[in-house]
């Protein structure tokens, strides 16, 4: 008996459901209908103009804009054009009175939340463009991305996909270590603020970023920040704008492997130079430093190649004192093999040069030349007890070339004499503490100055 009793009340309860879904069905299909119908309805009202911008109230106020956006990815920041491209999603509202539909109060409109519009060109749109643009474009993959949303009481919401490239000056005097702000100028291209204004929608934050949104793999995000950038416009007046600031800290860790860990451990190797003997290797020596300063040459080729030669970075600074160090190894060597082989030092000063010898064999022969030229001209008596006089014929070129020797060999004495003051040992005693002394003190200075600035 029981059984026969279930069966029936399944079935009257399967019948009712098919019942409501049919019925639910039919109205959804008459509900988009009556949507269908009443935006026809609303976009060939006779006051509805894409040309005049909506009133409020009937009077001369100004329309207000509530404006939004998400940022969708950030794509490229350019510091060599100063510049970066981002996609965003633009949002509008405003309130339009000659698209209410609120007041035609049908019992179908009720039920409807929005009319939907995949063609906003059919009804009136602000003017709004990015007063740092380079270059945009509107995503139609594979539809136009925008569409309007017309609520009962006449609110429009207009969004927008866009790819935007816009201008961002930067200060790279601390690079790789700046921090740099993008910004974003919206403002309306005809309507001053009389009839326009735009306003940052309060709730939620008006700006912000989808999850999971792209950044270039250079910067590092750090916040966001809203303002307004009104400006006169000549006798235009003044034009409503919106500034979305975008804030971001160059990743350096990048620098610091590509280019201050590799010319730090260069010059490092230059003053091992420093621990081999300027006599005994020589040529090992100055090999070393050659190749030294030849790698770090090339290295330095390769780093910030994509940046605008505008002014000196601190990345510049680094690198050409780093060179700096490492030429100078180079430059000491030669000082002092130069002063080893002039003056003929052993490291104590030395004794009198070849240069000193010869010196003064060129002033006996000066001497001579001189006595010689007395004699022929009778000043030191006659000749033998024949009573004839003696006489040598002395030219006068002979006589100047003898003071010019005499002239050089003073020259040479003179520099023999400075060189014989430069203790080379004494040199490479102070040079092996003064050079990592030295660039220890660069580099603290460079990384206080640096890490204090904040890159502002």
């Amino acid at each position: 008996m029981r059984q026969p009793l279930v069966t029936v009340l399944f079935a009257v309860v399967a019948a009712f459901t098919w019942t409501g879904f049919q019925f639910s069905e039919a109205a959804f299909i008459n509900l988009k209908v009556y949507e269908n119908e009443w935006l026809r309805k609303v976009l060939t009202e006779p006051l509805n103009n894409v040309h005049v911008r909506p009133t409020v109230m009937n009077t001369s106020e100004p329309i207000e804009i509530s404006v939004s956006l998400v940022v969708r990815n950030f794509e490229v920041i350019n510091a060599k054009e100063q510049e970066y491209t981002v996609q965003i999603t633009l949002r509008q509202e405003w309130e339009d009175d000659r698209l209410a539909y609120a007041k035609f109060n049908p019992v179908q409109l009720r039920q409807i939340k929005y009319l939907t519009l995949v063609e906003p060109d059919k009804i009136w749109t602000p003017d709004t463009f990015f007063k740092n643009e380079k270059r945009s474009s509107i995503h139609n993959i594979m539809k136009p991305n925008n569409f309007a949303r017309i609520f009962s009481n006449g609110t429009v919401r207009l969004e927008t996909r866009i790819s935007l490239t816009l201008a961002c000056p930067m200060n790279l005097r601390y690079f790789p270590f700046e921090h740099t702000t993008c910004n974003m100028q919206i403002a309306s291209y005809g309507f001053a603020r009389d009839d326009l204004i735009y306003k940052w929608r309060p709730q939620p934050p008006p700006i912000t970023i989808r999850s999971g949104a792209a950044y270039p793999q250079e910067f590092v995000f750090d916040s966001i920040t809203s303002n307004y950038c009104d400006a006169q416009s000549g006798n235009g007046g003044v034009f409503s704008c919106l500034l979305a600031e975008f804030h971001f800290r160059r990743n350096h860790f990048y620098y610091l492997k590509q280019n201050f860990i590799p010319l730090t451990n260069l010059v490092i190797v230059s003053w091992f130079s420093f621990l081999l003997d300027y006599r005994r290797t020589l040529l090992l020596r100055a090999l070393l430093c050659m190749l030294t300063y030849s790698t770090a040459f090339s290295l330095l080729g390769n780093v910030a190649k994509d940046l605008p030669r505008t002014r000196t970075t601190a990345l510049d600074w680094w690198n050409g004192i780093s060179l700096t160090f490492i030429f100078a190894a180079l430059v000491e060597l030669v000082f002092v093999h130069y002063v080893t082989t002039v003056s003929g030092s052993s490291g104590n000063g030395g004794d009198d040069s070849i240069g000193s010898v010869k010196s003064s064999k060129r002033n006996s022969a000066f001497d001579s030349t001189v006595e010689m030229e007395m004699i022929a001209r009778g000043k030191l008596g006659e000749g033998g007890s024949s009573g004839m006089s003696t006489s040598v014929n002395i030219e006068p070129e002979n006589v100047e070339v003898a003071a010019g020797e005499r002239k050089k060999s003073v020259e040479i004495q003179t520099t023999t004499h400075w060189t014989s003051k430069v203790n080379p040992d004494k040199i490479e005693r102070w040079i092996k503490v003064l050079y990592p002394a030295v660039f220890a003190g660069f580099n603290l200075i460079f990384w206080l100055v640096c890490s204090n600035s904040g890159g502002h």
